[in-house]
């Protein structure tokens, strides 16, 4: 490493220009070499200099380099002329320094750019050997000119030909195109590209890049351009600002072009505006955010489909929620999961028809939850289509509307019902005025026979019998057509009291008993446990039950027997209500299970053809059950057979019920009878009675009723007439009608009240409300009748507010 720097040493180093060996002419040839090779390397590097600032070369950077070098050797020689006289090394070495450094880097970016040279060498080799080879074949192309001048003015009309085709179809390239060679110099441009750079086809033409782009864009593209240079297919997206078309989104292609050597001759650029297209984009990701949202936050349930396959490929909470399954659940499922079993075959093809646009994208069907359950929703989808119209995706909203289809059964079995019910109530009115027409001819026709056709006496009373049972029947008819309308209305009011169970049975035994008697009938009402004296009930509601019940019985047995049985349900604890029932079984036509469904119908009966036979308004069960139930029990059908016979029970409520009350069971049977049933009423001779009424028939019936059982009736026909009367006349009792012209019952009652009169007067009303025996009393009555007028009640409120008759007289008997 020494003896290195020893040959350096200034010790062993002689200067040139004072070695007594130099001699002028060694000198001088030195010196003159020198110089002529400085000026050598100045004029060189001074030529690169004003070549690379003048015409534009490829590489002119490593040539500006390159100069410096030879410029750098140039200096290293003028310094050797100047160490011949004055030795001065460190400025000729700074100056070697400099040349060697310039020449490193000048080394190393040759290095760097050895194949962007090669390429021009290349290109200047293949170009020079085209120029000899067309030097070969000049003479032979001379030789053959004449017989090819056709065949070459054809191929350059085509040639030309092909350049203004292809010149059209490149100008009709809706995308910016444009073809750059390695020195960045515009090869090609189309029209859309010289419009969007704003400039003339012909003006760009020649120029580079950075002569025709704005320079901030030329400096972001220009790496993508040396990248296509060495052969890489350049890609890329960015965002430009044009002047006059604001900021613009584009994406830029640049293709390199390759020779047969595989080197790039040119880069061709292809270049779209994307910013219409990317404001779509932008819209239709907002739409969809906003579909989404809606998607998930919407009412209903909602759910997408792959169309083909109808698995789910979205759904919401809410369509979670409805089906009881989890989304991560149901994005694993169909949407035939969902259907029931059974219908499945159909639901298949109807969603196949929702595809193909013959079925309706609306539709109510019932679906299965998780837990198995079914619900009924509505569905409505619709389906996604790509552009050659095949569906992809199926988009659908869903509506539990169990509810909803609840409400609408309910409303269609209400409407049914009230349809049959309007059905059953015409089909009642038609009944009705039948059965109101038939009593109401019979007693017409045979009050006519009376008045003009003689007759003897015992006719006469077949005649009078036949009036009196048909107006009964009629009587009963509006009752219960009255009740009815209270049951309907709900306003049918209950009198509960105390009155005696043994008396009731045997008032409905005697009733009923002549009835099964005429038929022919085994009639027995029996007690089979202890009953009780009295009990605490409605006494004219559990009567009309009984009547009912057991009048229906004996109506529809045509031959055997009806039976009556009497119980006792006792509960002897404090202040808990005892029942009785009433079991009534006969051996009628009895009922088929068909049928039962008609009973306790308002306006029916069980068999049509029954109405017709028998007759009757089709109310009696129906009104019985009402009151029964008001009464705290029930009327129900136990047992019945077709041709066997029923059993009905009823039930009510008698309230508590003391054991020591109890009484002996009692037998009450009614036996058939062939002679005429005699009617006692008794007799009050001697009482005064003054009967106050705007209808004569009605003063004549009451007229005849007492006179018969030995009373003095006097009557008139207005309230003013009888004031008159009884303000100088005593008499026992005063009947007198609610409704007259002029003056009423009400302010003829109170007149006479205010004049002191104390006598009983009783009011006569066709009104059998409840609460009308009160109004009637509080208007200063002692009592009231309703009409129709029974001649026993007539004659027993002369007894009871006479005063004058406490024991009854001989019958009167008809």
């Amino acid at each position: 490493m020494n003896s290195f720097w020893d040959f350096f040493s200034e010790q062993n180093f002689m200067p040139h220009g004072h070695c007594f060996l130099w001699q002028p002419i060694l000198l001088g040839i030195h010196a003159i070499s020198d110089l002529l090779i400085g000026l050598a390397y100045l004029a060189i590097s001074l030529s690169l200099y004003f070549i690379v600032k003048r015409i534009r070369i490829p590489f002119s950077a490593v040539m500006l380099a390159f100069g410096t070098f030879i410029g750098a050797c140039g200096l290293t020689h003028f310094m050797e002329i100047w160490n011949l006289w004055y030795t001065d090394y460190w400025a000729s070495g700074f100056v070697k320094i400099v040349t060697a450094a310039a020449s490193v880097i000048t080394s190393i970016w040759l290095i760097k750019l050895r194949p962007q040279i090669f390429t021009v060498a290349e290109a200047a080799k293949l170009a020079e050997q085209r120029r000899l080879d067309l030097e070969a074949i000049t003479a032979d192309l001379e030789t053959r000119v004449e017989q090819r001048t056709r065949e070459l003015n054809l191929s350059k009309i085509e040639t030309e030909q092909g350049a203004r085709s292809l010149r059209v179809v490149i100008d009709a390239l809706p995308s910016l195109m444009a073809a750059v060679d390695p020195w960045e110099r515009y090869e090609i441009v189309n029209e859309a590209y010289a419009n969007w750079m704003n400039k003339d086809q012909e003006f760009i033409l020649g120029k580079t890049l950075s002569e025709i782009m704005p320079s901030d864009l030329y400096m972001r593209i220009k790496p993508h351009f040396l990248k296509a240079l060495q052969g890489e297919q350049q890609k890329f997206e960015i965002e430009v600002f044009y002047p006059g078309k604001g900021l613009r989104y584009v994406q830029a292609n640049y293709m390199p072009v390759f020779d047969r050597d595989q080197k790039v001759v040119r880069v061709i650029l292809l270049i779209n505006d994307l910013t219409e297209q990317r404001k779509a984009y932008e819209e239709i990701k907002r739409s969809e955010n906003q579909f989404r949202s809606y998607f998930e936050l919407g009412g209903t349930g909602s759910f997408e489909l792959d169309a083909p396959t109808g698995k789910f490929i979205n759904v919401n909470e809410k369509f979670s929620a409805i089906s009881g399954y989890s989304k991560n659940e149901l994005l694993k499922m169909n949407l035939e999961d969902l259907v029931p079993t059974e219908d499945l075959t159909e639901r298949r093809q109807r969603y196949h028809g929702i595809l193909l646009d013959t079925e309706s994208p609306t539709s109510e069907f019932t679906y299965v939850r998780k837990d198995g359950g079914r619900f009924w929703a509505l569905v409505s989808a619709t389906v996604v289509r790509n552009e050659s119209g095949t569906p992809i995706r199926v988009i659908g909203t869903l509506q539990d509307i169990s509810k909803q289809k609840e409400t609408e059964q309910e409303l269609a079995l209400a409407k049914a019902k009230a349809e049959a019910a309007n059905e059953a109530k015409s089909a009642f009115l038609a009944n009705m005025s039948h059965e109101i027409r038939t009593p109401l001819g019979a007693m017409i026709g045979f009050a006519q026979l009376l008045i003009e056709d003689p007759a003897s006496p015992s006719q006469q009373t077949n005649h009078l019998l036949t009036i009196k049972r048909n107006g009964e029947q009629l009587f009963n008819i509006i009752n219960e057509i009255l009740d009815i309308s209270k049951v309907e209305a709900n306003k049918l009011e209950i009198e509960k009291q105390n009155f005696s169970l043994q008396e009731t049975l045997d008032d409905v035994g005697a009733l009923l008993g002549f009835k099964a008697q005429e038929k022919g009938l085994s009639f027995s009402i029996q007690p089979v446990s202890d009953l009780p004296k009295n009990i605490f009930s409605d006494y004219t509601r559990f009567r009309q039950i009984l009547i009912n019940i057991i009048g229906n019985a004996i109506k529809f047995t045509e031959k055997g027997s009806v039976d009556v049985a009497v119980q006792l349900f006792l509960n002897d604890k404090k202040g808990e209500s005892s029942f009785l029932e009433v079991i009534v079984k006969d051996t009628g036509p009895g009922i088929s299970n068909e049928k039962r469904q008609n009973l306790f119908q308002p306006f029916t009966q069980a068999d049509a053809s029954m109405s017709r036979k028998f007759g009757g308004t089709g109310l009696g069960l129906y009104l019985s059950r009402q009151l029964a139930r008001a009464l705290g029990g029930d009327v129900i059908l136990k047992e019945s057979s077709p041709g066997k016979g029923s059993t009905f029970v009823v039930r009510i409520d008698i309230g508590e019920v003391d054991k020591l009350s109890l009484g002996g069971p009692r037998i009450v049977s009614h036996f058939a009878s062939t002679r005429t049933p005699r009617t006692s009423y008794g007799r009050v001779d001697g009482a005064k009675v003054v009967t106050v009424d705007d209808s004569s028939d009605n003063l004549e019936l009451v007229y005849r009723f007492l006179t018969m059982a030995g009373a003095t009736v006097t009557c008139f026909d207005s309230a003013e007439k009888a004031i008159d009367y009884l303000e100088g006349t005593e008499v026992d009792v005063v009947f007198m009608d609610l409704q007259m012209p002029i003056l009423n019952g009400y302010e003829a009652v109170e007149i006479l009240r205010k004049k002191g009169y104390r006598r009983p007067i009783l009011a006569l009303t066709a009104h059998a409300m409840k609460g009308e025996r009160e109004r009637c009393i509080k208007a200063g009555f002692s009592d009231y009748l309703v009409k129709p007028i029974s001649r026993s009640d007539l004659i027993k409120m002369v007894k009871v507010y006479g005063e004058k008759f406490p024991e009854p007289g001989p019958d009167v008997v008809l």
